[in-house]
């Protein structure tokens, strides 16, 4: 599919979304599911337990802490240097990264971009694993992990174009980007008022991670970095559509 093409049919998608059981019941086509616990079915979101998801090693000796969850690249994910390497059970999202550009480069826009989305996939599994430890949902779990997944890619894209990760040794919660750290002070105060404002936080995030994807998606980019994005972007609109179910 052309990028026109691919363009045109998310945003037909993110309005069909938006617009209620319409858009999930024609959400059929879209791509398979991003994550181990992700549903195959409309009638069954998440198949399989979250036992064992919290599992990890690097920094912070294996620790469960937000620490030792959110640094380093994920198991397999580039050179594996960092601040330690991650392992999650059952993470099978998009196992296939794609291969390095011979001598691609990106622009300074395109950099930039990456930097953001990367914050921005780092706030979603932030806001998400707040939510499942204040109400303990599965669903809240399952695509936390899956956000983290989503980061890992970019910061395998960072690795390999040499830009700078803004997210490295930052706990959860915090951001270098301002405008984000403003954003999650505001939806992380809307997830401890109740589980219905937590889902309403996550279908905010969704929605804005779509449209940013979409937005990256317009520029001509290396295969790699295309194939990252369209990864995300396949990943989120099941989210959204996970999370309007529970509205």
């Amino acid at each position: 599919m052309n990028r026109t093409r691919r363009v045109a049919v998310t945003v037909a998608l993110v309005t069909a979304v938006g617009g209620g059981a319409a858009g999930v019941a024609g959400a059929s086509s879209l791509p398979g599911p991003d994550c181990g616990e992700c549903a195959t079915t409309a009638g069954s979101e998440f198949g399989s337990s979250t036992q064992g998801w919290r599992q990890r090693s690097g920094a912070g000796g294996g620790s469960e802490g937000a620490r030792g969850r959110r640094q380093g690249l994920g198991a397999g994910a580039g050179s594996g240097q960092g601040h330690g390497t991650e392992r999650r059970a059952g993470a099978g999202e998009h196992a296939d990264l794609p291969d390095a550009v011979e001598g691609a480069t990106l622009t300074k826009k395109i950099r930039t971009q990456l930097k953001y989305l990367v914050e921005e996939e780092k706030l979603a599994g932030d806001i998400y694993e707040l939510a499942e430890s204040r109400y303990g949902d599965r669903v809240f779990a399952n695509i936390s992990r899956a956000e983290d997944n989503h980061a890992d890619q970019v910061r395998l894209l960072l690795n390999r174009y040499d830009v700078k990760d803004p997210s490295a040794a930052r706990e959860a919660g915090e951001f270098r980007d301002k405008d984000l750290q403003r954003l999650y002070d505001r939806l992380a105060a809307r997830v401890m008022k109740s589980r219905e404002k937590a889902v309403e936080a996550a279908i905010l995030i969704e929605r804005t991670d779509l449209a940013d994807l979409t937005k990256l998606l317009r520029n001509d980019l290396p295969a790699d970095v295309e194939q990252v994005a369209e990864n995300l972007l396949a990943g989120s609109q099941r989210h959204l559509l996970a999370f309007r179910r529970q509205a």
